[in-house]
């Protein structure tokens, strides 16, 4: 839930490190490897930044500024946002990125299920 008024938006953040290590870059996209892009840190530190993790980088600053400026991330020439709506569709933020439904929503509905069985809605 949110504000009344201001959209909720999912994302599916997609883009690894293609800079790094063969290591690294074979774990893909994990929990957390955002925010090199969210606080810009693309090249602190690490390898010299690809094209493709700097157009995710500038992608970011566009969503989360204008977001937090309007409640509304869309602009620029970015990939449209759709806002969230009962789970669909959600951004996948990668170089390029696009919108996407059907993300892992039988596993979804599973977890749910297994929720609602052990901690049943009163």
């Amino acid at each position: 839930r949110g504000q009344p008024g201001v959209g909720v938006y999912r994302y599916l953040f997609a883009q690894p490190l293609e800079s790094s290590g063969a290591l690294v870059r074979a774990l893909g996209a994990w929990h957390g490897v955002e925010l090199a892009s969210v606080f810009q840190t693309f090249g602190r530190g690490m390898a010299t930044p690809t094209e493709n993790e700097l157009a995710v980088e500038r992608a970011v600053l566009g969503y989360w500024t204008r977001f937090a400026a309007t409640g509304d991330p869309n602009g620029g020439s970015d990939a449209r946002w759709a806002p969230y709506a009962t789970g669909e569709p959600l951004l996948r933020i990668a170089a390029p990125s696009r919108e996407e439904r059907g993300w892992r929503n039988a596993e979804c509905d599973y977890v749910d299920s297994v929720v609602q069985v052990m901690s049943p809605v009163p």
